[in-house]
């Protein structure tokens, strides 16, 4: 009987597993840089590995990571996985939120930004270096880190788009930790140690995320406005606890005719 269950606990989790066909790609660049002070050589190459496939009833699905993510890709914290049709698109993995889902960056110029992107501040960019950003709130001194086992990835992002106009929604892993643990200068620390940083006992930490957005293209003009809300919240020991929140407004104009483009951003933040 116990064997019976196991294999039809089996059968039933492997049902969303769906072979795709895998192809290959890759960048790489060489060059100087020269920082203001000194020169340098840079070099890189990646390898792109890209899934895609078809169901039986039409939608598609596939996948992506670069070879150097494959272990942060088995685990959903690197590369992505989607599923498309009428219904929309739903990604998940190392996504983006909402809101830069339909805001985005700026251009990236220079030879170590080929195909990047002049990053702006986003929350889910924030959390994505949950760890840090939970030190930064508790104001640890220089030299100290503090791990958590909090991530918000795999993040869901949900798309649809018609007749120009798209919209977003995205929710970050509900994440909550009672592994609250630090280092400094990479040495353990004890954990009253920890508790005399942060102001009390951290038994439970807890992250949750979500956005939404939405963007109208015509022609070679596009409009775009995102929204997107945070919160890391801390509790246990015998102090209380508060909660840190961030909210993000964030709106863009964007011109592209082809041989030339230009992008104006503006967010509000609290």
């Amino acid at each position: 009987m116990k064997k019976l269950l196991l294999a039809t606990t089996a059968l039933t989790l492997s049902a969303g597993v769906a072979a795709a066909d895998v192809s290959l790609s890759g960048d790489g660049r060489m060059g100087i840089v020269y920082d203001g002070d000194d020169f340098s050589l840079t070099s890189r190459a990646r390898v792109t590995f890209t899934l895609s496939g078809e169901t039986d009833s039409g939608m598609a699905f596939g996948g992506s990571f670069r070879a150097d993510n494959a272990s942060g890709a088995a685990s959903g914290t690197a590369g992505s996985v989607f599923i498309s049709g009428d219904f929309g698109k739903l990604s998940m993995g190392d996504v983006s939120g909402a809101a830069r889902a339909a805001t985005g960056d700026l251009y990236g110029v220079g030879l170590t930004g080929l195909g990047d992107l002049n990053e702006m501040a986003y929350v889910d960019r924030l959390l994505n270096g949950i760890d840090a950003t939970a030190c930064m709130i508790a104001g640890c001194p220089s030299g100290f880190a503090v791990q958590t086992g909090l991530s918000v990835r795999p993040r869901a992002l949900y798309e649809y788009s018609i007749d120009g106009f798209s919209v977003y929604a995205s929710v970050g892993n509900p994440s909550t930790s009672r592994r609250v643990s630090a280092t400094f200068m990479g040495f353990p620390v004890f954990s009253d140690t920890i508790d005399n940083l942060t102001g009390g006992d951290f038994t439970k930490i807890s992250v949750r995320e979500f956005g939404v957005g939405a963007a109208y293209s015509i022609d070679a003009f596009t409009v775009a406005m995102g929204y997107e809300d945070a919160r890391i919240s801390a509790s246990g020991g015998t102090e209380p606890r508060e909660s840190f929140t961030a909210k993000h407004l964030t709106a863009s104009a964007e011109y592209d005719a082809g041989d030339f483009a230009g992008k104006v951003f503006v967010g509000r933040a609290s």
